[in-house]
């Protein structure tokens, strides 16, 4: 099974397109793609449409996302349970919104989750635009705390200009070549003001690996 994700071009899959005479008839060989636009269904390729979550499954989604921390919140199960619905099915939003929840009721500062939500229900229903929304939300007054709003956000910013280029895309990237670059940021930031740059680098690494916006890998 060969896995390629996010063709541009839906045409392209014509190269995938397997006839009755190649190998992939005897059922050792499939190719699962994923791309935008209206594909034709003919000899091998078999079409699947996908769409946002239902109401069911996107809670269902959200729940799933959570911490149990969070679930067992008194004041997640009375304020919050159902903020899912503002991202109107859209799976990648939901659960960036799920860990947004987690860091702010860890913190207990419900006051920027309410002041969020009030913004967020006016939100059009764009991914790229929920999104945003919602990891803005999610590096300013975190857990880190406030002093460390702009420094997150602007090592995120980085990290994703340097290590998601088309030139540079691969499984994963160590923990050495983010550190330095979020201490060359954060330098560049507050001109020496932090006594500790390795350290506050560290932090904010850790603090995307704990709203799993990293995926750290043993």
């Amino acid at each position: 099974l060969i896995c390629i994700d996010g063709l541009y071009d839906s045409r392209d899959i014509d190269f995938f397109n397997f006839h009755k005479d190649m190998v992939a008839d005897n059922g050792n060989f499939c190719v699962i793609l994923t791309t935008n636009g209206e594909v034709e269904e003919k000899d091998k390729t078999k079409v699947r449409s996908m769409s946002n979550f239902s109401v069911d499954a996107a809670k269902l989604f959200f729940m799933d996302s959570l911490e149990p921390t969070t679930k067992s919140s008194p004041e997640f199960q009375k304020k919050y349970i159902d903020i899912y619905r503002s991202c109107q099915g859209n799976p990648l939003s939901i659960k960036t919104l799920a860990h947004l929840v987690d860091d702010k009721v860890s913190c207990k500062n419900f006051q920027a989750l309410d002041s969020f939500i009030a913004n967020f229900v006016n939100v059009p229903c764009n991914p790229k635009i929920q999104i945003f929304n919602i990891l803005e939300a999610l590096f300013k007054n975190s857990s880190l705390g406030a002093s460390s709003n702009k420094i997150t956000w602007r090592c995120f910013v980085a990290f994703s200009s340097v290590f998601s280029r088309e030139d540079c895309l691969r499984p994963c990237v160590s923990r050495s070549p983010i550190k330095a670059l979020f201490c060359a940021v954060i330098r560049k930031l507050e001109n020496d003001t932090i006594d500790d740059i390795d350290k506050t680098a560290n932090e904010v690494i850790d603090f995307l690996v704990k709203t799993k916006i990293f995926k750290q890998i043993d």
